[in-house]
C-alpha cells in the first residue's frame, strides 16, 4: 500500500500532468492542420543554390570588370596652377 504522503504526491504529478496535456492540447488546436502545413520547398532551394554557386564563380571576373571601370587622376606634386583668365 501506499503511505498518505506518497498518494499526495502521486495526485500533485497528476494533477500537473493533466494540467500540461490540457495546455498541449489547445496549442494544438491553434495550430493548423497538418494539410494545411506548406511543404518544404527543396527543389526551389536547390535551384537558388545553384544559382548562387554559379554567380559565385564569375565573382572574380565581375570584381576585374569593376576595377577597370575605375579611372584615376593624376595630379601632379606642388602647389595647384592659378587659372589666369586674362
Amino acid at each position: 500500500m501506499l503511505c498518505g504522503a506518497d498518494n499526495t504526491i502521486m495526485r500533485t504529478t497528476s494533477e500537473i500532468a493533466r494540467q500540461m496535456v490540457e495546455v498541449l492540447e489547445e496549442i494544438r488546436d491553434e495550430l493548423p492542420p497538418e494539410e494545411e502545413k506548406a511543404r518544404y520547398p527543396f527543389t526551389e532551394l536547390e535551384r537558388k543554390r545553384r544559382k548562387v554557386k554559379e554567380r559565385l564563380r564569375e565573382l572574380p571576373r565581375y570584381v576585374e570588370r569593376a576595377v577597370d571601370m575605375i579611372t584615376f587622376e593624376d595630379k601632379g606634386l606642388g602647389r595647384p596652377r592659378k587659372l589666369d583668365l586674362v
